[in-house]
């Protein structure tokens, strides 16, 4: 099994020339096989997951992405750190994966704009599942 470090940082991201030794992106560590060539496995996705999130999508059966915001809400909300439905579908057909399930959503996010929200991407390039809690999904 191998570890990749993808991300070391707490819960900010730290750019700059005083942080490249050790990288500036929030934690993220990468999992992969014996002999495999892309994780199958992450944990703790801070911004580290930028470096590895095409590679685990490509030609997924279910790629399980943040859906906390919407893309007209990313600029009022980037400091958090957290990614947009729209992104997350446009990605996964992007990489190729079979299907996407939204989940991570926002707190304040009703169920009736959770429902909303799954209207939105009703003709995706791509089948989108918004994920509910103890939903099951057989992959």
């Amino acid at each position: 099994m191998r570890l990749t470090f993808c991300g070391v940082r707490g819960s900010t991201p730290a750019p700059g020339a005083e942080f490249v030794r050790y990288g500036g992106h929030t934690s993220c560590v990468a999992v992969a096989h014996d002999g495999a060539a892309a994780p199958t496995l992450i944990l703790d996705a801070g911004t580290g997951v930028r470096r590895v999130t095409a590679l685990l999508a490509a030609g997924a059966d279910v790629m399980v992405h943040d859906a906390q915001l919407l893309a007209e809400e990313v600029a009022a909300e980037a400091a958090f750190g957290h990614a947009a439905a729209d992104y997350a579908v446009a990605l996964a057909r992007h990489a190729g994966a079979r299907r996407v399930a939204l989940f991570h959503h926002r707190p304040d996010r009703t169920d009736d704009a959770l429902d909303e929200l799954g209207r939105r991407f009703v003709a995706a390039p791509v089948p989108v599942l918004v994920a509910a809690e103890e939903q099951i999904l057989d992959v």
